[in-house]
């Protein structure tokens, strides 16, 4: 299970903003998912090389922490948010929308995990 986590960041005052292909964004990753993640941020990169992805491998309680302090825009752990944390994010106009995604994942044995995706958007 994957739980994303983003929300818009304010125009830089260069004047540049980041799109979807070009730009850096810093997340934070259960470490759990560092290959799965790494692979990911690899054929993103390779895809759109006017991209970025700076991860972070932390504990699933420091990624969520890490969001909840607005010191990144993106986590990704096992878990859905908890209630206190999504009213955490609604006090302050972002709005978590959940995304579950599914991916295979070999090593030894063929293993499945389900990831939930939140996109918050700031109103």
């Amino acid at each position: 299970m994957l739980l994303a986590v983003s929300a818009c960041q304010s125009k830089p005052k260069d004047g540049l903003t980041d799109t979807y292909t070009s730009g850096v964004i810093a997340i934070a990753a259960d470490e759990s998912f560092q290959p799965i993640v790494q692979e990911e941020i690899d054929v993103f990169e390779g895809l759109f090389p006017l991209a970025g992805i700076v991860p972070r491998y932390v504990t699933e309680v420091e990624a969520v922490n890490l969001l909840l302090k607005d010191s990144l825009r993106l986590a990704i752990t096992s878990r859905r948010l908890t209630p206190e944390e999504m009213n955490s994010f609604n006090s302050r106009k972002f709005f978590p929308q959940e995304r579950k995604k599914e991916t295979a994942h070999v090593r030894n044995y063929q293993k499945l995990t389900e990831r939930h995706i939140f996109h918050v958007k700031r109103q």
